[in-house]
């Protein structure tokens, strides 16, 4: 949130030194590294349990 009203805020002052965006804030986030194929199949069976029990559970159809 902080870089984005600093990238909006150099674009209107047309402040082009530090127009490129940042990078880098979620790094400290990282818990752990795992391969590409895990994160994929851990967003699939998110997915799937959201689609097969979340949703039905919080969708009411009238």
């Amino acid at each position: 949130m902080i870089s984005s009203a600093l990238l909006s805020g150099f674009i209107q002052a047309n402040i082009d030194d530090y127009i490129g965006g940042f990078a880098g804030q979620a790094s400290g986030m990282i818990k752990e590294i795992k391969p590409a194929g895990e994160v994929v199949q851990d967003m699939v069976d998110q997915a799937v349990d959201i689609l097969t029990t979340k949703l039905p559970a919080e969708v009411a159809i009238k």
